[in-house]
């Protein structure tokens, strides 16, 4: 049977690095280290991640807008 990990809205481990808040939805531990997942918020107008690079895996980014309002006077 395979394993399922379920995370609650306000579960995961959660990580503050600066104006940059990161939360870890799976880490590795249910997927064999095959796959991790975490949700990334950057502030409007925050520099994202240095560059970088992963020796023993990939990664990859899926985004989206959250919570955005646009007002015109």
């Amino acid at each position: 049977m395979t394993q399922v990990s379920v995370v609650a809205p306000d579960g995961g481990e959660a990580i503050q690095l600066g104006p940059i808040r990161m939360r870890i939805l799976e880490d590795g531990r249910t997927t064999g280290h095959r796959l991790g997942v975490g949700e990334i918020t950057i502030p409007p107008g925050t520099a994202g991640p240095p560059q970088h690079r992963h020796g023993q895996h990939d990664e990859g980014f899926v985004g989206g807008v959250r919570d955005r309002a646009v007002h015109r006077g």
